[in-house]
């Protein structure tokens, strides 16, 4: 949440702007919280956003070619997990009631718990492994220049 209220804020950075992005994310993370006791579909979206909407963000700017391999890496993970998941079946899904009715909330549909499960799982998943490759090209493109002056020859 905070490296998405980061990339949403004005890039001026004054006492009522970091109260304002700390109070907008604390509330987030306490609401997302709380979704994942009482309402767990919602507790999925909100992950699900959170995680994309970072990504997003942190995309803006950079070249097509990793931009095109964060893509990739969401539709291969989302394969991948599509055939090696670890998501309980019908049977395990609907005696989930104790102490919180985990089938009432997701409206007793095992298809529609299976997926917000699968989706929140990939988003999660692929968006941590995407926000430390975007970092890792960030500190790459941004400390270049110096590596070249300590005498590299494979960077320049």
């Amino acid at each position: 949440m905070a490296i998405v209220v980061y990339f949403l804020s004005p890039r001026v950075k004054t006492f009522v702007n970091v109260s304002l992005m700390t109070i907008t994310a604390c509330l987030y993370f306490d609401i997302m919280m709380v979704a994942g006791l009482f309402f767990q579909p919602v507790n999925c979206m909100m992950v699900i956003v959170l995680m994309t909407l970072a990504v997003l963000l942190m995309l803006r700017g950079k070249p097509v070619w990793l931009r095109l391999f964060v893509a990739l890496l969401y539709i291969g993970y989302g394969v991948f997990y599509l055939f090696h998941n670890d998501i309980v079946g019908p049977i395990g899904f609907m005696i989930r009631d104790r102490p919180v009715d985990v089938p009432a909330q997701w409206y007793h549909c095992y298809r529609f718990f299976w997926l917000g499960i699968y989706s929140e799982s990939v988003a999660f998943t692929v968006g941590i492994i995407a926000i430390v490759l975007i970092v890792i090209y960030n500190l790459f493109s941004k400390y270049k220049g110096k590596m070249c002056l300590l005498g590299d020859k494979w960077c320049c």
